[in-house]
């Protein structure tokens, strides 16, 4: 019956009645209903609805995330120490590098004072031999200066970054050339782990939640966070991020972002709507976050069948919102077009004709209904159309789980068409 272009002027209708237009209106608002209760659905966890719980929740989470990976990193350099034994390296390129530096800074020394100072004195510390300890402490010491902001003047946390990473070539070097190989191979492998692990921690981490001492507050990090999620944000970060989360962590996280996809959007209210939905999930595909990052393997494919159901619905609105004849032309092409439009239409059309909202969300999810719906013959030859109500029927067996709405969606229906056989 929702496929029967026949139905059209009957629906325009409808539509222009005082009753029948609330019906329709209800039928569409009660299918609005059912997609935000999908949304709803896709994580397990609790949504983190207070931004300075959010906030501190992945506060603790980087925090612990810094802590892990030094704690890894400290592993796998007292390892590399262990095996250079009480070997001490020249850090010759080291030296040459600062003495370069100086040199630059050196030609306006007035304005440069306190820079010339600094490397002067790093210099002193890298003009004799040292053990590879002693190196490598010396190079965590001035990580946790930038990392804490103190080394603000100038371009002097960049020479520093580039006078650590010319160290750790030396101390390689230096390794190779006492015969002690499978040290500086093993320096070498925890550098390279160290490495990624500061790049992360300052190009995603202290954009979350600031450097060390930084007193940024919850609601601000809680924001930053979500900015990841955004084009032009860090959807690498973000993944690099969900990893590091306990599973009930993850799961809170998950069930934040599911709340806020249809909320907020150009009109930035709490309410939720299909337009709003399918905007932040287009922003969020923009941004190169996976929906697999962010509700799992499951959640992700809930999300593709979601964004084409409020899409419809989404036109559904727009559609009847503007009077009478904009429904029923509206309501011919959810009609024609088959598939999980018909669906949807079918909602509509329960709403006018049964009364009540026949299609669970669930139901709608499901690939096998979405896949009857969409195969539905277009025919009034009551043999096949009995033949297409049996496969349903076959669903029903198949899945106990949606025995209960399939009945449900299928006695509204005839139900339907016996207080109206037209």
């Amino acid at each position: 019956m929702f496929t029967d272009p026949a139905l059209e002027a009957r629906t325009r209708g409808v539509s222009q009645t005082i009753i029948g237009g609330q019906k329709i209106r209800e039928g569409v608002k009660q299918f609005g209903d059912e997609i935000e209760g999908a949304v709803n659905n896709l994580s397990t966890g609790t949504p983190i609805r207070n931004n300075q719980a959010g906030g501190a929740l992945v506060r603790e989470a980087a925090e612990r995330q810094i802590t892990t990976t030094g704690a890894s990193a400290k592993k796998s350099y007292d390892a590399a120490e262990r095996l250079a034994g009480g070997a001490k390296v020249a850090p010759k390129e080291s030296v040459k590098l600062l003495d370069e530096q100086i040199a630059q800074l050196s030609e306006t020394s007035g304005l440069n004072k306190a820079e010339i100072a600094f490397l002067q004195d790093l210099r002193d510390d890298f003009s004799k031999d040292l053990s590879v300890g002693a190196l490598r402490r010396a190079r965590t010491t001035l990580r946790k200066k930038i990392s804490k902001g103190d080394l603000v003047f100038g371009e002097n946390e960049a020479r520093i970054k580039s006078i650590m990473d010319v160290a750790a070539d030396d101390i390689t070097t230096g390794l190779r050339g006492q015969g002690k190989g499978a040290a500086a191979e093993a320096f070498r492998r925890a550098d390279v782990k160290y490495r990624a692990r500061m790049e992360y921690i300052e190009k995603t981490l202290q954009k979350v939640i600031g450097k060390r001492n930084s007193n940024m507050s919850d609601e601000a990090v809680l924001g930053k966070f979500r900015s990841l999620a955004t084009p032009g944000g860090d959807s690498e970060g973000l993944r690099k991020f969900y990893a590091s989360l306990t599973p009930e962590e993850a799961a809170d996280v998950s069930a934040t972002f599911a709340e806020m996809l249809g909320r907020g959007g150009k009109e930035g209210t709490r309410d939720f709507s299909t337009a709003t939905l399918v905007e932040n999930i287009e922003q969020l595909k923009k941004s190169g976050a996976t929906m697999t990052t962010l509700f799992g393997k499951d959640g992700a494919k809930a999300i593709n069948d979601i964004e084409l159901l409020a899409r419809e619905h989404k036109r559904v609105v727009g559609a009847t919102s503007g009077g009478g004849s904009a429904a029923g032309n509206d309501w011919r092409f959810m009609a024609a077009s088959g598939g999980v439009t018909a669906i949807a239409a079918g909602v509509t059309g329960l709403a006018i004709k049964a009364g009540r909202d026949a299609l669970s969300a669930k139901m709608l999810l499901s690939p096998k209904v979405t896949n009857w719906a969409r195969t539905a013959p277009k025919t009034t030859n009551p043999k096949v159309i009995n033949a297409h109500w049996d496969k349903l029927g076959a669903i029903a067996k198949a899945e106990p789980a949606l025995a209960a709405e399939i009945d449900a969606f299928r006695n509204a229906v005839l139900g339907a068409a016996n207080d109206n056989a037209q």
